[in-house]
This record gives structure tokens, C-alpha cells and sequence, in this order.
């Protein structure tokens, strides 16, 4: 497209430049955009059920051994493609997130599940961060520190069940990896307070709300 925003345009490729492509914007389809440029990763934001069709993801897993493919529309009504159609149509090689929760894929005897890729992996954290490190600003560089603690929160149990994020279960264990590098790199940018804590992890545990209840039925 020719009006693509200054942002867009450092990613974009000019169809000029890929050799036998009769580019036309308005009939080019998703599987001629796949054959043309081989893509590793393919995203669904459009809320346009089945828009990942069984041709697109067959020619991802053509020119990739692992796709990465996310249907991430939600409700799960609007999904691009169903996460189970993509294993089938890659033969269980696709890695794939979705925006709704679905169940995991029996393939072949082996278990797949299905991250649901949603912001409250970070957002409690990143927030958390900046107050304890009393940061008034929050920085790209903060956002991709988060990012990297939630990958890093992963453990052996989620690797094998092939989630690309951790378990629901340990999201409080998880926010309070983000926020500690979220507060580290508050540190190391000089944005944060001079006197805040430097054992990010222990600190943000020792902060973190532990709810406790009165019981109202006597004993």
C-alpha cells in the first residue's frame, strides 16, 4: 500500500522487489502473500473467523519446519483458524497461540497445549515494577525486560506440554519475575528512586497482597 504510516514501512516489503509477483492489493490473497515471501510467523488481530485457511497454513508449513502461527481473535467464535485444524494441517509441527482458551491436541499420542496469549502475564507486573521502583516513566526497553521474564518463568513442566507461556497457576510467581525486571531495568536506565531495594525478586514477594479471610461461620 502506498499510505503505509512511517512505522509500518520499516517492516513492510515493497512488492516491486519479489520477482514474479503480480502484487494487486485489492485481490492478492493470504496464500499468495504466504508463497511469495515464505513467512515464519503468521498473526491473526482481524476477527475474521476461519482466515487462516487450510491452504495458507499447509504452504507455512511447507517453507518452515516449525511456523509459528497465532490466531489470536477472540471470542473464540472469531478465531482465525481452530488451533486443533492448525496441528492436523501441519502435521503437529506448528507453534501455536491463540486469544481464547481451547483445549489441548491429542496428536498422534502426544499432548499439545495451547497458550492463551493475554496481558495479564504482564501487566500486574509491569506495574508493580514501576511503583516499587518509583519510575515515572515506563520505557520500551521496560516492556521487552517483562517480555523476557515471562519467557524465562517457564519450567520443565510447560516445556514438555509445549506451552509458550507459563501455567495459569503461576501467574503470582510470574508477575513477580516481571516486576523484578521491570525494577531492574528502571536500575539500570537511572529511572528509578535511588534508595529502592536491590533484591528485586525477594522485595516484590515480600510486597506482594497475601489475602486472608475471617472466617464467618464460627468453628
Amino acid at each position: 500500500r502506498a499510505a503505509l504510516p512511517q512505522y509500518k514501512r520499516q517492516v513492510a516489503v515493497d512488492p516491486e522487489f519479489i520477482h514474479g509477483w503480480d502484487y494487486t492489493p485489492d485481490r492478492t490473497t493470504l496464500l499468495e502473500v504466504i508463497e511469495h515471501l515464505r513467512p515464519g510467523t503468521l498473526i491473526g488481530l482481524s476477527g475474521h473467523p476461519g482466515a487462516f485457511d487450510q491452504q495458507a497454513v499447509e504452504a507455512m508449513a511447507a517453507s518452515q519446519q516449525r511456523p509459528i502461527i497465532f490466531p489470536l481473535s477472540n471470542p473464540s467464535a472469531n478465531v482465525e483458524a481452530h488451533p486443533h485444524d492448525i496441528g492436523h494441517w501441519t502435521e503437529g509441527r506448528a507453534i501455536v497461540a491463540t486469544g481464547s482458551p481451547f483445549e489441548p491436541l491429542d496428536y498422534e499420542g502426544r499432548l499439545i497445549h495451547f497458550s492463551q496469549v493475554n496481558n495479564v502475564y504482564v501487566f500486574p507486573g509491569i506495574g508493580a515494577g514501576a511503583y516499587l521502583s518509583r519510575a515515572r516513566t515506563i520505557t520500551d526497553t521496560m516492556f521487552v525486560a517483562a517480555a523476557q521474564a515471562v519467557h524465562e518463568s517457564l519450567d520443565e513442566r510447560d516445556i514438555e506440554a509445549e506451552r509458550l507461556l507459563p501455567h495459569l497457576g503461576r501467574l503470582r510467581e510470574t508477575a513477580a519475575q516481571v516486576a523484578a525486571a521491570v525494577m531492574q531495568t528502571a536500575i539500570v536506565e537511572g529511572i528509578a528512586a535511588p534508595d529502592i531495594p536491590t533484591a528485586g525478586r525477594k522485595s516484590v514477594a515480600n510486597w506482594q497482597y497475601q489475602p486472608r479471610y475471617r472466617p464467618y461461620v464460627p468453628a
